[in-house]
């Protein structure tokens, strides 16, 4: 982005903020949680797991997602449970009625343990199939152990796949944890920056995969950042909130962490 003068690179800051995503618990906080996201002036929310545990039976949502769209914040995400996982036969309802809500992206949990290499593509490609059918996209992400190793694998599979209802969320600090540099070595080289709809603002030391405030660690989020806007990118810019704090006070310091982060494009 080095041939944009001050004024264009604020306006592609600014234009980035907008798409920031905050994390939105489900139980009997949500409803202050949402208070805290529209405070600071967030447009977008990632529904964690316990919001889809149950769907498409539970009725409970319903009311989360109405408020949501009276007050004009998208559920851009929403992640799907690990334990109990949704089964085949549960998946294509409840994308449906994610999709119904105005969901856009759905993060798959960690894969079945004890998958082929040679069996990924299929299995990935017949739940491509049910997203496509609800009109939702799934997020494969890279974790600290576990498959996907490292960005050739997961932007490999991505590329085989070939399905515009597949992508990626990209979590930099999870391959930190790898002792991976998540710009140099698993962003540049390879197809998975085509595929990413999500970059996670998460951030860790390589000394012991500690997380950090954004941009205090070796995630290289700078990089990314300004990577992806340079390429068009439109996705969804994830927040995580600090360990330990409570969650008003958590998110406003990764929403500065991200102004922060954004200014400097």
């Amino acid at each position: 982005m080095s041939d944009l003068n001050r004024e264009e690179k604020d306006a592609v800051g600014t234009a980035a903020l907008a798409r920031l995503c905050a994390p939105l618990p489900a139980g009997s906080q949500w409803r202050q949680a949402l208070r805290q996201v529209i405070a600071l002036g967030i447009k977008a929310v990632e529904l964690l797991p316990g919001w889809v545990q149950g769907l498409p039976e539970r009725d409970g949502i319903a009311d989360m997602a109405a408020k949501l769209i009276q007050l004009g914040i998208r559920p851009a995400i929403a992640d799907l449970p690990a334990d109990p996982p949704l089964g085949s036969a549960a998946l294509p309802p409840a994308l449906a009625t994610l999709a119904r809500w105005g969901v856009g992206a759905v993060l798959l949990p960690p894969e079945p343990e004890g998958m082929d290499d040679a069996d990924r593509p299929r299995y990935y490609r017949q739940l491509a199939g049910m997203a496509s059918d609800a009109n939702v996209t799934l997020l494969l992400q890279n974790r600290a152990s576990g498959w996907p190793e490292d960005g050739a694998s997961l932007g490999g599979l991505l590329a085989a796949v070939n399905q515009s209802s597949l992508g990626a969320c990209f979590d930099p600090a999870a391959f930190v944890a790898r002792k991976r540099h998540p710009f140099l070595s698993e962003f540049l080289p390879g197809p998975l920056k085509r595929y990413i709809h999500c970059l996670r603002l998460r951030d860790a030391l390589f000394e012991d995969g500690s997380e950090v405030a954004p941009g205090h660690g070796n995630a290289e989020l700078q990089e990314l950042v300004s990577a992806l806007e340079a390429r068009g990118y439109r996705g969804w810019y994830c927040l995580a909130l600090p360990a330990g704090q409570p969650y008003a006070a958590g998110l406003a310091q990764a929403q500065q962490a991200a102004a922060a982060i954004m200014a400097m494009l």
